[in-house]
């Protein structure tokens, strides 16, 4: 079988701009204010407009990013910074401790998390 799929190079330029274009989609969504729930099964939302403190709580599995600011994550004693260039993946229950570190009423932290199903993942 042939692979039609042409390969395109991927530039720091293009990355840029898909993050802008979520940091944006996020924005509209949440119209400046944290979001649970959206209409898409399993995804969340935030807006997050000041560092907050560090708050318990279980990662089920998901992929979480961030289009704009940081978050930490502290699990058995090793900390973990997601931000615009690094995202964080759980493919088990993780017990953490999590906080924004990067926010501001100018730029807020704008995020996602999509759960992930494993029963599905493993198809």
């Amino acid at each position: 079988m042939k692979n039609n799929l042409k390969h395109a190079k991927i530039t720091k330029r293009d990355i840029k701009d898909k993050r802008e274009r979520l940091k944006n989609i996020i924005a509209r969504l949440t119209n400046e204010k944290e979001l649970d729930d959206t209409v898409v099964p399993n995804m969340s939302l935030f807006c997050i407009t000041k560092p907050n403190r560090p708050a318990c709580l279980v990662y089920e599995p998901c992929l979480c990013m961030a289009a704009q600011g940081a978050k930490l994550v502290t699990l058995a004693g090793e900390s973990y910074v997601y931000d615009e260039n690094r995202y964080l993946i759980a493919s088990v229950n993780l017990p953490t401790m999590a906080q924004v570190i990067h926010a501001s009423e100018k730029s807020p932290y704008y995020g996602f998390k999509l759960k992930l199903d494993p029963w599905k993942l493993r198809r």
